[in-house]
C-alpha cells in the first residue's frame, strides 16, 4: 500500500471511529498530528510542520481536500468534517477485514481515545493543549502568546479544562503555574 492510501485510510478511521462529525478541519489536523507520534510509519509521511496554527501538515490538507485513492469518502458541513455515505461503507469494509487483528484493534482503540478527548475541545483548548504539550510549535504560531501568555485567557482555558474533567487538578496548577 503506497503512503499517500495508508494516509486516506487513517483519516477515514479516525472519522469512523465516532459517529457524529468532527468539530473543525484545525481538529483533523491536530488529531492526525497527535496519532503520527504514536505511529511512527506516518510521521515522516505526514511530515508535520510549524505554522499558524501550531502543528499542520499539508499532506493532510490536500488529502481530506483532494483524496487519490478514496474518491467522494469525505463531507463537509460547515468547519465539520464527517464521512460521507461512501467513507462509512469504505469505514465497515476496514473493520470487517481487520476484525481480531490485535495491532488493527489499538490502532481503533488509540483513534477511539483521541476523538472522544479532543472532540471534547474548541480550539482555543485544543492549541492550549498541543502548545504545553509540544512547546516547539509555537514558534510561528499567531496565536501561541495570546493562549498561553495571557493570564486571563490562559486561566479561562485552563478552568474549562478542569470542569471538563480534561485535566486533573494537579495538572491545572502545574500549567497555571508553568
Amino acid at each position: 500500500m503506497d503512503s499517500q492510501e495508508l494516509i486516506e485510510r487513517y483519516m477515514v478511521l479516525l472519522l469512523g471511529v465516532k459517529e457524529v462529525a468532527m468539530p473543525s478541519a484545525l481538529h483533523l489536523q491536530k488529531e492526525m498530528f497527535l496519532l503520527s507520534n504514536f505511529k511512527e510509519n506516518l510521521k515522516e509521511e505526514l511530515n508535520f510542520k510549524k505554522h499558524y496554527y501550531g502543528p499542520f501538515s499539508q499532506v493532510v490538507e490536500e488529502s481530506v481536500k483532494s483524496p487519490t485513492y478514496l474518491s467522494d469518502i469525505f463531507e463537509f458541513s460547515e468547519d465539520k468534517l464527517m464521512l460521507s455515505k461512501k467513507g462509512k461503507e469504505e469505514f465497515d469494509k476496514m473493520i470487517q477485514e481487520n476484525r481480531g487483528t490485535e495491532e488493527f484493534e489499538l490502532i481503533i482503540s488509540g483513534l477511539s481515545l483521541i476523538r472522544s478527548l479532543y472532540d471534547r475541545l474548541n480550539n482555543e483548548e485544543l492549541l492550549f493543549l498541543i502548545y504545553c504539550t509540544y512547546p516547539e510549535y509555537t514558534e510561528f504560531s499567531s496565536v501561541s502568546d495570546n493562549l498561553l501568555k495571557d493570564n486571563l485567557n490562559k486561566n479561562k482555558i485552563l478552568t474549562s479544562l478542569l470542569n471538563k474533567g480534561l485535566i486533573t487538578s494537579e495538572r491545572y496548577e502545574e500549567l497555571k503555574n508553568g
